[in-house]
């Protein structure tokens, strides 16, 4: 590694971050609606990919099953 004669830069605080994010400026009622809202997103997101596999799984064909009867000695009378 070269030398470099720069201490690591600070790790961002709380402030910087929301900040950038645009979120210092927003209200609690503003900050809470958007908690809620991506929560809310989430589950819809889940609940989205569930509803899709119970669909998806009527299209996957059943196993088949081995038949021995042909095979039985009692059947052959």
């Amino acid at each position: 590694m070269p030398y470099n004669p720069f201490p690591p830069a600070p790790p961002k605080s709380r402030l910087d971050e929301e900040l950038e994010q645009g979120t210092y400026f927003l209200s609690q009622a503003e900050q809470l609606s958007a908690q809620t809202g991506a929560k809310l997103r989430a589950s819809e997101a889940i609940s989205r990919k569930r509803q899709l596999e119970q669909r998806m799984a009527a299209f996957i064909p059943p196993e088949k099953k081995i038949r021995y009867d042909h095979l039985s000695p009692s059947n052959k009378e």
